[in-house]
């Protein structure tokens, strides 16, 4: 929330959770996934949380999320919100 950064997080998909290494622990951010599957669908999923090691390692931080469908037109708007 302080700064704008956008990260590649792993998706692992079977336990449908996210994962990132090497970020700054105690900092307030807010995770978004977008989706577009192959039939054009879009899917939006976001959760602020504070980041901190989970129990993997320090400076590490997995997040599960459930996408909900959305339009375009919403995930644009949501994004000029941030």
């Amino acid at each position: 929330k302080e700064q704008r950064t956008v990260l590649n997080m792993k998706a692992d998909v079977a336990a449908k959770k996210f994962f990132v290494t090497n970020i700054p622990v105690g900092k307030p951010v807010v995770v978004i996934t977008i989706t577009k599957k192959a039939n054009g669908n879009y899917f939006l999923a976001h959760e602020t949380i504070t980041t901190g090691s989970n129990g993997i390692a320090a400076g590490s931080q997995t997040v599960g999320l459930t996408p909900q469908a959305s339009s375009l037109t919403d995930i644009k708007s949501y994004l000029a919100t941030l």
